[in-house]
């Protein structure tokens, strides 16, 4: 037989089973001067310093337990390497009483402060709901080689047992933002691609993360500068992000850039009108920019509407000039006529590069210019990718064709040449070198 404990009570063949009014008392006193064992946790955390003290006092029964007591952390710091900063000043403290944790917390980084209040209640049927604000002034929250900036956020985090609701706004006064330039052969995923297993697995254990319902106001203020990819200038406005899992976040709103500058084929390129528009997937807004360089008594530039993903890029000149000598403006500073053939292979190139409406045509005028007997545009190959075309005849039996590769690659040098009416050689020097003998048959 089995013999019960004091407050439990069991059966022959039967599990041990406890009873619900036992009571329960206790108390722990914790005091750690030292957190460097903390450090191990995360990688990506690091120089963790702070004193921890606690005094805890076990009350209720088995059936509804209970605690009271003070917890606090004082003189806390952490290091965050991925966002290269330093949260200092760490101040947190708990007080629990009547099935509730009072929290009060503060820290600083930067310049800047965040204060924490809130509330968690002492109940694990409802999944341990927890409210809590942050406020905070300036706080620096990133600072590493590609991103500078602070930011003053009023948010709101509450958890319940199935989901994690995070709403307020964020306003960032400052920032530099310089991101690494694109490599060179990187290419983007393709628009009818379709990525499988995105949603995220139902939560059928407890250490499986909730998920998070994000709802945020941005506002850039006007000391936010961006310089990288070609673009820089001051950007401001005000962005609604909405996050819900197994979604794309999705924005609503609008982001103007002033005082910019964008860099093509050397040529800095004056930003009159720019702005993104936001009412979608975030990472697919709407252009209206317009962007120009004026030479003289002639302005040349693009107007470049669409979206991110499929934009519309078109020409325009005051005066009205045909597109192929708006672009030589655009780029050049001077009109097609004026231009030699180095030129006329790089605004061809730009033609069918940047997007242009109409840029064959717009590439296949320059090649007339300038006595070529072919261009085009050619997406054959494995990967589909775009190249240009550019051929002529250097004598009435020796043809050279010159492939222009895409994504700055390498590109491909063609000679053919006729033997005989029926019989060509060709040869080509490039990524595939080699050489090929053509005999014709006409039927």
């Amino acid at each position: 037989s089995t013999r019960a404990r004091p407050g439990w009570h069991s059966k022959p063949g039967s599990a041990l089973a406890y009873d619900p009014q036992q009571p329960l008392t206790g108390a722990a006193h914790i005091k750690l001067t030292a957190l460097s064992v903390m450090n191990a946790i995360d990688s990506d955390v690091a120089n963790i310093t702070g004193a921890l003290t606690a005094d805890l006092q076990l009350a209720g029964t088995l059936g509804a337990p209970g605690f009271s007591g003070q917890t606090a952390l004082k003189d806390g710091s952490i290091e965050v390497s991925e966002l290269g900063i330093r949260l200092r000043d760490i101040q947190l403290a708990l007080a629990a009483a009547d099935g509730n944790v009072g929290i009060q917390g503060a820290l600083r980084s930067g310049d800047g402060t965040l204060q924490i209040t809130g509330n968690l209640r002492v109940d694990p049927a409802a999944g341990w709901p927890l409210d809590l604000s942050l406020t905070g002034t300036d706080l620096l929250v990133v600072d590493t080689p590609e991103a500078t900036a602070t930011a003053s956020p009023q948010l709101k985090l509450k958890t319940a047992r199935e989901r994690i609701d995070l709403s307020g706004e964020i306003r960032i006064p400052r920032a530099k933002l310089t991101p690494r330039k694109i490599p060179v052969g990187a290419v983007k995923v393709s628009r009818d691609a379709t990525i499988v297993s995105r949603a995220t697995p139902a939560r059928t254990a407890p250490d499986q993360p909730l998920p998070i319902h994000a709802q945020l106001r941005i506002i850039l203020g006007d000391r936010v500068q961006f310089d990288g990819l070609g673009l820089r200038g001051r950007i401001d406005g005000e962005l609604v992000v909405v996050d819900t899992p197994d979604q794309p976040t999705r924005g609503r709103g609008a982001l103007s850039i002033h005082d910019g500058f964008y860099d093509a084929y050397g040529q800095n390129l004056a930003i009159s009108q720019g702005r993104l528009l936001f009412a979608g997937p975030v990472d697919n807004p709407g252009l209206d920019i317009r962007a120009a360089r004026t030479v003289g008594t002639v302005t040349a530039g693009i107007n470049a509407s669409g979206t991110l993903q499929e934009p519309k890029v078109e020409l325009f000149s005051t005066p009205a000039m045909a597109d192929a000598d708006a672009l030589a403006y655009l780029l050049l500073g001077r009109p097609l006529k004026q231009t030699s053939g180095s030129d006329g292979n790089m605004l061809m190139a730009a033609a069918t590069s940047m997007g242009l409406g109409k840029g064959e045509d717009i590439a296949k005028s320059i090649g007339r210019s300038l006595g070529l007997d072919e261009v085009r545009v050619d997406s054959s190959g494995d990967t589909g990718e775009m190249s240009l075309v550019v051929g002529r005849y250097l004598t009435p039996r020796l043809y050279a064709r010159y492939l222009a590769g895409a994504f700055g690659k390498t590109g491909s040098l063609q000679l053919r040449y006729q033997l005989r009416p029926n019989l060509e050689l060709q040869t080509e020097s490039g990524d595939k070198a080699g050489s090929d003998i053509f005999y014709t048959i006409e039927r």
